[in-house]
């Protein structure tokens, strides 16, 4: 038996988990996991390619796309108004009394649809299953801004109650996944495809569509109205259901474990404009009196719209087009204007775009001359009567006539970028002339020089010698003479003679291969006595930024000829540069544990029996709460925040003032963090902390609402 819970706000906001929490998989494939509650998962069965299959243009003034189609041609439009009936289930605005405004009061996060399957069980009281498949757009940092939008498409699961340490076959509307649970029995899977900022296409990969909507009775212009279960058809695999089962050793369901459930809540909402978006608008001129404007737009290539421009300057004028692309040409006798907006007219109401105007670039060549190591750069302006000024990115200005040329170029770049002080821009390959590169040359190398005791094997290593070799060669060219063993080797041995006072020998290494390699030289210096020990010394201890280069100095060692620099087993591995000189390098690790380092110096007498160790502390990081914010009806947690050391690793976790973990985030690319847990059972608290996984904290007042 299978009981269904009512679909209300608090499940809703069920949805809204951290998203920065999860790991989640662009372009819907692999393997996954989340905080360790599975180690395994799955995807089996037939991608579900073209199931969206076209994305409307970004008009309007919050930046998302107008819509999304499906191959059943289902447009839907975002369903953002909470004052919809059937959006009621729509992100709430950060301030509900005002009208919605962006970015300053708009969502945090929309939905174009929104499906859920929610299943629990009375016979396993601690069983629930939330099923999530969205088509939602949200912010790269989590709070609304411009240029900071992207939409993806969601696969979620969060289960609680089934057995531990269990694979199941999970059926859904969009696929088969095979899933294992933890020791809690618990399973989270949340497969995002469609992470880019402003990358609208890349939700058109993700395993969301068709759309979802109900069977029969939905709305008119809905999918359904958002807060009722009801049965759905849209599954390219016609499994509208999901049904959870139990896998045996043999990967087939043992019977042990089952439910299902066909009923979903589903949202979204059915378009009713087509959009319209701005490619390109450029001018050009040659006098005040001549001036061209070229606009290219777009728009659904199933529609057949009344498209116009208009701006400062500029009468309304029709834009002409077919197949979802429309250009004009118009006229201007006055200054340039600096934006115009482009308008679909059939659009009820009318949809708008705002596009800044700017000069046309061309470059006519640009050429790498491989001889002279020069590359050469002409472009111009659509702009004759007032050039502006042309720069290459990289590169530097163009003179008055649009010639750049870039002297002792060692490689050429791939392509050229010129940028106009008028706002245009344009990109184009690099040719190359010239005569074909010579072959990699070879550089003998014959090793550092050594200090050495008599009757001492010595070794002579040419192995430090790069290119394409085919030989070696050594012979003596200083010193008493010896019987080099190997002369015609990578190495060579010999046994130093006895010397009444320090003596120096000096080898040469010839090496064969292209290029007419150099010799290269050794000094061996033997010495009549042995010198003083060699005490080693590995520098003070330091505390460095994360993520940084960090230097080891072993200079301070005394009588020492050889450094060998060894990493003491507690920390973080490091990968050491130079390890057996007197200052390498490595990279320090994101975290909050030291790095310690032994070095132990050596000469000629042997190595110091006592290596000595050096201490590297990580820096802790900055953390800081934008927001903590507790909301008493849903019992909602809302932290959010940043952090000077980020990216893949580094994770936050937020606790409130009596140390009860509220829960973890983890650190996106950019620095910014956002924890949100719905259906808390964490009290709210007068304060919350939040501690970094690379040592740094902070602490901020919790608003109520």
């Amino acid at each position: 038996m299978v009981k269904r819970i009512p679909h209300g706000a608090g499940l809703r906001r069920l949805r809204g988990l951290s998203r920065r929490a999860v790991i989640s998989l662009v372009l819907a494939a692999g393997l996954m996991t989340t905080g360790g509650i599975f180690a395994y998962a799955a995807v089996i069965g037939p991608p579900n390619s073209g199931g969206l299959v076209a994305v409307g243009p970004a008009s309007g003034e919050n930046g998302f796309p107008s819509w999304y189609k499906d191959k059943n041609n289902i447009r839907l439009e975002p369903c953002i108004d909470a004052n919809d009936a059937n959006c009621a289930a729509a992100a709430p605005l950060p301030d509900p009394s005002k009208p919605m405004s962006f970015p300053d009061n708009f969502p945090d996060e929309m939905f174009y649809q929104l499906a859920d399957s929610v299943m629990t069980d009375p016979a396993v009281p601690a069983f629930k299953a939330v099923s999530n498949f969205n088509l939602e757009g949200a912010f790269g940092g989590g709070v609304p801004k411009a240029n900071d939008q992207i939409v993806f498409g969601r696969v979620r699961f969060f289960y609680k109650g089934l057995p531990t340490d269990t694979k199941f076959r999970i059926t859904h509307p969009y696929g088969v996944d095979e899933l294992s649970s933890d020791g809690a029995g618990a399973i989270r899977f949340t497969e995002d495809g469609g992470l880019s900022i402003g990358q609208f296409g890349e939700a058109l990969n993700s395993r969301i569509g068709p759309f979802l909507q109900w069977d029969t009775g939905a709305p008119n212009g809905y999918l359904g109205d958002g807060a009722t279960e009801h049965a759905i058809i849209g599954s390219p695999y016609n499994t509208n259901y999901v049904q959870i089962e139990s896998l045996g050793a043999d990967g087939k369901p043992d019977g042990k474990f089952s439910e299902k459930s066909s009923l979903f809540t589903v949202m979204g909402k059915k378009a009713t404009t087509s959009g319209v978006g701005v490619d390109r608008v450029t001018y050009s001129r040659t006098s005040a009196s001549d001036g061209m404007l070229d606009v290219y737009a777009n728009t659904d290539p199933d529609a057949i719209p009344a498209i116009e421009v208009s701006g400062t300057g500029i009468d309304p004028t029709p834009l002409r087009g077919e197949a979802g692309h429309f250009a004009a040409r118009v006229p201007f006798s006055s200054a340039v204007p600096p934006s115009v907006t482009v308008t679909n007219v059939s659009d009820v109401p009318a949809s708008k775009k705002t596009a800044d105007v700017t000069d046309a670039v061309r470059i006519k060549t640009a050429t790498y001359d491989a001889d002279a190591s020069t590359l050469t750069i002409n472009a111009e302006s659509s702009d004759k009567l007032s050039p502006p000024t042309l720069t290459a990115t990289g590169l530097g200005a163009l003179d008055a006539s649009g010639v750049l040329v870039v002297d002792n170029l060692d490689a050429s770049p791939a392509d050229v970028t010129v940028k106009s002080s008028a706002g245009g821009s344009a990109t184009l390959p690099v040719t190359m002339t010239g005569k074909g590169f010579a072959p990699t040359p070879a550089v003998a190398f014959a090793g550092p020089d050594q200090q050495v005791l008599q009757a001492a094997t010595v070794t002579l290593d040419g192995g430090g010698s790069t290119g394409p070799i085919s030989g070696f060669h050594w012979k003596q060219t200083a010193g008493p003479p010896v019987d080099l063993t190997g002369a015609d080797a990578k190495t060579a041995t010999f046994k130093a003679p006895n010397v009444a006072q320090d003596t120096t020998l000096t080898f040469e290494l010839t090496i064969d291969g292209p290029g007419n390699p150099a010799p290269n030289s050794v000094d061996i210096t033997v010495l009549a006595a042995a010198p003083p020990a060699a005490e080693s010394n590995a520098g003070p201890d330091q505390t460095v930024v994360q993520a940084t280069a960090v230097k080891l100095d072993g200079t301070g060692s005394t009588n020492a000829t050889g450094y060998a620099w060894k990493q003491q087993t507690a920390g973080p591995a490091v990968t050491l540069t130079g390890a057996n000189t007197a200052t390498p390098t490595f990279t320090m690790p994101k975290g909050s544990d030291p790095v310690t380092l032994q070095l132990t110096a050596s000469n000629a007498n042997g190595s110091d029996q006592t290596p000595d160790e050096v201490v590297i502390k990580p820096k802790p990081d900055a953390v800081n709460i934008a927001r903590a914010q507790f909301t008493r009806s849903t019992r909602e947690w809302r932290v959010e925040g940043t952090t000077d050391v980020f990216g893949p690793g580094v994770t936050i976790t937020v606790f409130n003032a009596a140390g009860v973990k509220i829960g973890p985030a983890d650190v996106d690319t950019l620095g910014a963090w956002k924890l949100r847990v719905p259906n808390s059972t964490v009290a709210s608290t007068a304060t919350v902390t939040a501690k970094s996984s690379s040592g740094g904290s902070a602490q901020l007042t919790v608003s109520v609402k």
